[in-house]
């Protein structure tokens, strides 16, 4: 009996040994697929944040790569500007020189022109030079042919012109205009009245002027006097206090005596 009592028990440890074991199996299964999935997430994970790193720094690459081929395009364009802008300075230069030099002729022309222009006029139309008035703008000269006779034939308006084209300006045009259309007139204009008039009024204002610096000079007088007086007055009083001198006898006095009362009031005074 206790025999068959021990196998019994022995293989009910048998039993619990193995399902123990199968347990464990299955325990170790699962950790080990835990596991798997743990290390799968984790590579993932690793996968995804070197995909993003790797990204970042294509993407700063890529910043770089184009930062620096906009500075060299702009920097070449810059180099190329510049070549373009030296060649149209050089050749514009030649072109100011010229212009300039063109311009200068044009303008000695123009005033040389002015210059000897009577003498041409005298030959040409027959205006001798005392006869021409020079007036510069809006037209060169005014002649009066025949006045310096005594025999005056015409006026004539006159405009130098040493250019090629020999065109007018605008106000130029305007006067040839009048002229041609015969708007030309004759005034005499007599301004005496105007004169007089002038005259008139600035000889009110010097007298008001006058007036109030006369009168300005006697409000100025006013206290010099009152002053004057109160001194005369201190004096005689102190003739009459210290002499019993009245001022009717003092004015009777002559003048070293006078001049010496003077000194000595003048002395207290000072005293």
């Amino acid at each position: 009996m206790l025999e068959w009592f021990s196998w019994v028990l022995v293989l009910i440890l048998f039993i619990a040994l193995i399902v123990t074991l199968a347990r464990l199996r299955g325990l170790r299964n699962v950790f080990q697929a835990e596991l798997s999935r743990r290390v799968a997430e984790i590579q993932l994970q690793l996968t995804l944040q070197a995909g993003a790193k790797l990204e970042e720094e294509k993407e700063k690459l890529m910043r770089m790569f184009e930062q620096r081929f906009e500075e060299w395009k702009q920097k070449e364009m810059e180099n190329a500007v510049k070549v373009e802008l030296e060649k149209w300075k050089q050749e514009m230069e030649k072109e100011i020189r010229r212009d300039a030099i063109k311009g200068s002729i044009t303008t000695l022309l123009g005033r040389v022109s002015e210059q000897i222009a009577p003498l041409y006029m005298m030959k040409e139309l027959g205006v001798s030079p005392k006869d021409l008035r020079f007036i510069g703008t809006p037209i060169d000269f005014i002649a009066f042919k025949g006045l310096s006779d005594g025999k005056p034939e015409k006026i004539i308006f006159i405009e130098v012109k040493a250019s090629q084209t020999g065109s007018l300006t605008e106000k130029e045009r305007y006067v040839k205009s009048l002229v041609d259309a015969k708007q030309v007139e004759w005034i005499t204009f007599n301004i005496r009245k105007e004169v007089e008039k002038a005259f008139e009024e600035a000889e009110k204002a010097i007298a008001v002027e006058v007036k109030s610096m006369k009168e300005a000079e006697k409000l100025t007088e006013k206290p010099v006097e009152l002053v004057i007086e109160s001194e005369g007055n201190e004096f005689y009083e102190w003739l009459v206090e210290e002499f019993q001198i009245t001022r009717e006898e003092y004015e009777k006095l002559d003048a070293d005596a006078k001049e010496l009362l003077k000194k000595e009031f003048e002395e207290m005074e000072r005293t």
